[in-house]
């Protein structure tokens, strides 16, 4: 095996699912379309970048005041910040017409639909899911 085939795409299309049945989300003539959003990985530059801002802020933060406090939904705000910062695109079906996924978006609707948020992020967590 040859590393050089290893190395990870810099992007990826996650095809939703129905979050009870597991059933790819389908929608258009005779379910022709499959809703979908496009993920830059793990490994690419604009999730580093998106990570190392958080861990900058974090960081400034700490030093500003010794005793900085992390709450649970501060960690949620982050994770939406870096998830919305790899989303590259994609499209839903949502109230009868097709919305485009988009960075401006995203965060809007990973607060609306959490079964999307959690899907992205387990999508980005197997690397497998880029090479």
């Amino acid at each position: 095996m040859d590393l050089k085939e290893l190395q990870p795409k810099s992007e990826g299309v996650l095809e939703l699912r129905h979050p009870a049945t597991g059933e790819i989300l389908r929608y258009g003539k005779e379910d022709s379309k499959v809703m979908h959003i496009v993920l830059a990985g793990r490994d690419s530059e604009l999730y580093q970048k998106a990570q190392r801002k958080v861990a900058d802020r974090r960081f400034k933060q700490q030093q500003k005041f010794r005793q900085a406090k992390f709450t649970s939904a501060m960690l949620e705000e982050e994770t939406l910040e870096i998830l919305t910062a790899v989303t590259l695109g994609g499209m839903l079906f949502v109230g009868g017409k097709e919305v485009a996924v988009t960075s401006e978006n995203a965060a809007d609707i990973y607060k609306e639909y959490p079964w999307i948020k959690e899907q992205v992020d387990m999508y980005l967590e197997d690397r497998g899911n880029f090479l």
